[in-house]
């Protein structure tokens, strides 16, 4: 990943309006929500909620 990826990867990851924006996010795999509701990259937890948890708090 070079300096212009990595930085777009941060300016998505760290902006909360893109929670559950699954179709542009870097980490969606095409999982299927089996089982119980799997987010498209395999996890249960939105990867922006995680990045953003600390600035919520």
């Amino acid at each position: 990943m070079d300096q212009k990826e990595l930085e777009a990867y941060k300016a998505f990851m760290y902006d909360p309006k893109n929670s559950h924006n699954c179709e542009e996010c870097a980490m969606n795999e095409g999982f299927s929500a089996w089982p119980e509701n799997r987010l498209p990259c395999g996890q249960f937890h939105c990867w922006v909620d995680v990045h953003c948890k600390g600035e919520k708090e």
